[in-house]
């Protein structure tokens, strides 16, 4: 029994590492925000959240416009609970070289980046004091697979 018990244990182990490893050499994307302006914002001003991002040749993200079937696969920026003083306005929108196809498996066009995309999201300032903390949802993909990765961005106004 103890020695079933170590060797699903040593599975179990390996299993994860697997994943973890597969998960994290699938990034391959370098991402940066910047905040315009930075700070010093009153109730009922707005800023706008510039996120970068730079894929590795052979990868694409899928863009934050996707046609109605297709939001699934959409890039996206949701406030954290833990922000305060701040509200989006409207939804990510995204610029770059946009490319999109129609996608055999699911059975609709998708669109998405090669190399480079910026995605953008405005806010408003609604009290003193604002926090913005939010998470962006992304997929980066190869010819064979898709891994879901998310972006958090915290600052203060």
């Amino acid at each position: 029994m103890i020695r079933t018990l170590k060797t699903l244990s040593t599975l179990l182990v390996a299993v994860f590492a697997v994943l973890q490893v597969s998960a994290q050499g699938m990034s391959n994307a370098a991402i940066s925000h910047e905040l315009t302006p930075e700070a010093g914002l009153q109730p009922g001003q707005q800023a706008l959240l510039k996120i970068t991002m730079k894929l590795e040749p052979g990868y694409h993200v899928y863009s934050a416009n996707q046609v109605e079937d297709a939001e699934m696969m959409a890039t996206t920026f949701q406030l954290d609970e833990e922000a305060s003083g701040i509200e989006l306005l409207g939804s990510l929108t995204d610029k770059g070289e946009k490319e999109t196809e129609f996608d055999d498996v699911f059975g609709f066009n998708l669109s998405f980046y090669h190399k480079e995309v910026v995605f953008y999201q405005k806010v408003k300032v609604t009290s003193a004091n604002p926090q913005l903390v939010g998470y962006m949802r992304y997929q980066v993909c190869d010819d064979s697979r898709c891994v879901p990765g998310t972006y958090d961005i915290e600052e203060a106004l």
